[in-house]
């Protein structure tokens, strides 16, 4: 059973999404190996956000007054711009460097870091539990990268 930290129960969709999207992103941190064996991190980067673009925007159309709200454009502007931009440029990076397991381990911190800025950023209250998981998975990351 997946925990969430909170007291209502899970979604089982919205479960089996996260654990689809750990897999895609395994498998696209396996191909980005192999794509930055042929090119510059930047610019895998740029293709690979070329291709989410082509995605979203052919499945995405009837959303679209959703996002377009001032506040919707501005944070999704600044989210993608690091999470997409800077971040995924950093990440090839460091698979063309380093390799894929080492960086897979390394920005497994990337959870714990949310943690801590969903408490900061948009106040959210994990319990105790929820806490005490969090900093389990960074000393379980602290120990595989060193």
């Amino acid at each position: 059973m997946i925990y969430s930290g909170e007291k209502q129960r899970l979604n089982k969709a919205g479960v089996a999404a996260a654990l689809a999207a750990a897999l895609s992103w395994g498998m696209g941190a396996t191909l980005s190996r192999l794509a930055v064996s042929y090119g510059a991190p930047l610019v895998v980067a740029l293709y690979r956000n070329l291709t989410v673009l082509l995605i979203l925007a052919t499945v995405s159309y009837r959303e679209t007054p959703y996002v377009f709200t001032k506040n919707g454009f501005i944070l999704g502007f600044i989210a993608g711009g690091l999470g997409f931009g800077i971040g995924m440029t950093l990440f090839l990076y460091a698979v063309k460097t380093v390799g894929v397991a080492v960086t897979a381990l390394a920005t497994s911190i990337s959870p714990v870091l949310g943690r801590m800025f969903s408490r900061v950023i948009a106040g959210e209250k994990p319990s105790p539990r929820a806490v005490y998981g969090t900093l389990v998975s960074a000393l379980g990351i602290f120990i595989g990268v060193y």
